[in-house]
């Protein structure tokens, strides 16, 4: 049901005023989780949430929105540790994958990714915060009409950090 939230939204319509809209799947504080064999469909806004999680293991999903539907991004990663993405195929109008908020050891192999932003670290260390994303590794993307590919976002002077990213086989 993303259709009525997206003409809504203050990327689309300037005029409008920027609201939260619902994220559609949200796993917040899992240990071991193991996700797999779903198929999501125009997501309001984003449409995977993993926060504050460990150890967990997403396969073979299907994300799925139009090229001009706003802030969609597939899968989004925020204070995680040990996360692995593999096998996913996502299509959105924002970031296939984001990363951000003190995540690390990310692993993403065999992503089909596009159209959209592609795979997005950021944004870091907005309104002057330390915030930090480490030990990410893609192995094995196909990344087609995307805006930006791979891309690291941090804001000037703000204090965000990126180490330990590794790119193999795009």
């Amino acid at each position: 049901m993303g259709h009525n939230w997206w003409s809504r939204s203050c990327k689309t319509t300037p005029n409008h005023a920027c609201e939260a809209a619902p994220t559609a799947v949200t796993f917040h504080r899992c240990f071991h989780l193991r996700v797999k064999d779903l198929k999501l469909l125009n997501s309001q806004q984003i449409h995977v949430a993993i926060t504050s999680s460990r150890n967990v293991i997403t396969s073979n999903l299907r994300v799925l929105a139009p090229a001009f539907s706003p802030n969609t991004d597939g899968i989004h990663i925020g204070a995680s540790k040990g996360v692995e993405v593999k096998d996913c195929l996502i299509q959105t109008g924002d970031d296939c994958i984001s990363i951000v908020t003190n995540s690390s050891k990310i692993r993403i192999t065999n992503l089909s990714c596009g159209p959209g932003h592609g795979i997005s670290i950021g944004s870091l260390g907005k309104f002057n915060t330390w915030e930090k994303v480490q030990d990410v590794t893609v192995d094995g993307a196909f990344l087609y009409r995307t805006g930006n590919g791979v891309r690291i976002k941090t804001w000037q002077g703000g204090g965000g950090f990126a180490s330990d990213i590794t790119f193999r086989k795009f």
